[in-house]
C-alpha cells in the first residue's frame, strides 16, 4: 500500500486570506485511518470570519495509490475532516468528504 505525500495531495491552500502550502502540513500515521495530514498554520488565529477567511484547501486524492480493489470494499477512499486544538486529533469528532 502506497501512501501519498503532502505535496502531492495538497494542490492549493488558503488560510486568512493568505496563500499557504502543504508546506503547512505535519504527516503522521493513524492506526485506523492510514495517513493523516494536520494543518499547522505560522498565525494561529482567524483573523475575520466569513468565505475567504479561514482555512480554504483543494485536495488531491489517487485511488489506486493506496488500496486495492477488495480493500475498496472495506474502505471507501476519501477524506475525513477534523477540527481540533493543537496536537493529535480526535477522529471521533471527524466528518467524512
Amino acid at each position: 500500500m502506497q501512501f501519498m505525500l503532502p505535496h502531492e495531495m495538497v494542490l492549493y491552500c488558503r488560510y486568512n486570506s493568505e496563500p499557504c502550502s502543504f508546506k503547512n502540513f505535519t504527516l503522521y500515521k493513524d492506526e485506523d485511518r492510514f495517513q493523516c495530514i494536520s494543518f499547522t498554520p505560522l498565525n494561529h488565529s482567524i483573523v475575520r470570519a466569513g468565505p475567504g477567511n479561514g482555512l480554504y484547501l483543494v485536495l488531491n486524492q489517487i485511488t489506486d495509490s493506496f488500496l486495492t480493489d477488495e480493500e475498496q470494499i472495506d474502505y471507501v477512499p476519501g477524506f475525513q475532516v477534523a477540527l481540533h486544538e493543537r496536537g493529535e486529533p480526535i477522529m471521533s469528532s471527524c466528518f467524512r468528504l
